[in-house]
């Protein structure tokens, strides 16, 4: 009778888990033995089994490595931008702090910040270079 209560938590927990689970990777080894992860293999051929569904696609480190490449490239073009907002950034603070406290309207004319525009503004170009400007902050 307490088999029934435990195996049917265990069911709805390993249901729970699967929901929401990505993909997982199957391969087997030189000795035969399956195994299973969240990140593919180096080196062997594997299988991704979708959690949710159970379909399985076949997959190489060809693919993988590609894969790795493409989030390679956007994590640099990230960094790309991360830069330019860093780069605008300074240059905000550096003539908000030298009292040129401008900027254009929605009709596109130029008009003078009020005190507490040029103090959110401060501090929102001040937010930026610390989350943005990490290399530069830390010296490297």
């Amino acid at each position: 009778m307490r088999i029934l209560p435990i195996a049917l938590a265990t069911a709805a927990l390993l249901g729970f888990t699967l929901a929401h689970a990505a993909d997982v990777y199957r391969w087997t080894d030189d000795k035969g033995v399956t195994h299973f992860a969240d990140a593919p293999p180096q080196g062997v051929k594997f299988e991704r089994v979708n959690a949710r569904t159970g379909a399985v696609n076949q997959e190489s480190e060809d693919k993988a490595a590609a894969n790795a490449a493409a989030k390679a490239e956007i994590s640099a073009e990230e960094a790309a931008a991360k830069a330019e907002r860093c780069r605008i950034a300074e240059s905000n603070l550096s003539n908000l702090r030298a009292g040129v406290a401008m900027m254009a309207d929605a009709s596109g004319q130029a008009r003078y910040l009020t005190e507490d525009e040029q103090k959110a503004q401060i501090a929102n170009n001040e937010r930026i270079v610390k989350d943005d400007c990490v290399a530069s902050n830390d010296g490297t």
